[in-house]
């Protein structure tokens, strides 16, 4: 609940934020991200110091270059320790916003580190718990938390809270910290810990955003029919992975395509729209 109040107050802000900058008419600046775009060909960027994304006058798409914006984490008001702020998507309203960034979670998923908790499809809401993990063997340090999303049009709020680092610092044995209970100014490994965290999380949610801004997808029509977790005739690939994430095996023949979860759930599609189901 604390969460929901958290983002849904991040997005009002936003909103604020965003009017005030359309009625100034500040320039716009670039988003910066792990991976080089193609090279656009006369085409005018327009900054803006506070969006972190470069867009493109008057296109809908966003702009990438090779650098990451860091998102550190800071004490809350109740003394835990969170990582939260809000990403502009320039050109991409809630709807698109909210299935770029389902498909990327299902196209990426990784069971072993990955848990996607809440699909909230009237809010546009999202929560998942993930780890992540960095070296081998003595070396070896992993991070837990929670991870929420808010979406909104042109922006994808999210808040980073439960943070817990495992890592060994003298002793064979693994310790296992709440990140409130590190000490950074007084342990520099606990600094280590913070800073490859940061590292880590602030690229994984640019890659995110990056996919999100550049990357098109069918538009989704069966709303309702997502919300109620079923898949019909009728939809698009974009929408059976929604409901039913990535297929564990694709095979294509002409213009159809057969989506196999498992040897029981057989999803056909004929020229990118589903004909058949076979459950």
């Amino acid at each position: 609940m604390l969460i929901l109040l958290f983002m849904c107050s991040s997005l009002a802000i936003a909103q604020k934020s965003r009017k005030s900058r359309k009625k100034s008419k500040k320039p716009k600046t670039e988003q910066v991200i792990t991976e080089s775009p193609k090279e656009e060909k006369n085409v005018e960027v327009s900054e803006n110091p506070k969006s972190g994304i470069s867009q493109i006058k008057d296109s809908p798409k966003a702009t990438f270059k090779d650098e990451v914006t860091m998102y550190h984490p800071i004490v809350s008001n109740d003394g835990t320790m969170a990582v939260s702020d809000v990403i502009d998507i320039p050109g991409r309203n809630e709807d698109e916003i909210f299935t770029g960034l389902l498909i990327y979670l299902y196209d990426n998923f990784d069971a072993k580190l990955e848990e996607i908790g809440v699909v909230d499809f009237v809010n546009r809401r999202v929560e998942m718990r993930r780890k992540l993990k960095q070296g081998e063997y003595k070396n070896t340090t992993s991070y837990e938390f929670v991870l929420s999303f808010q979406m909104g049009d042109e922006m994808l709020s999210f808040v980073t809270t439960e943070l817990k680092a495992e890592y060994r610092e003298k002793g064979i044995l693994p310790r296992k910290l709440d990140f409130e209970k590190l000490k950074p100014e007084e342990n520099t490994r606990h600094k280590e810990l913070i800073d490859e965290f940061s590292t880590l999380h602030s690229t994984y949610l640019h890659q995110l955003a990056r996919s999100i801004a550049l990357t098109e997808h069918q538009k989704v029509r069966h709303w309702d029919e997502l919300k109620a977790g079923s898949i019909v005739k009728g939809m698009n690939q974009s929408e059976v992975k929604i409901v039913k994430g990535k297929p564990s095996i694709e095979r294509v023949s002409g213009t159809r395509v057969k989506w196999m979860y498992g040897n029981e759930y057989v999803v056909i599609f004929t020229n990118g729209i589903v004909t058949s189901i076979i459950d």
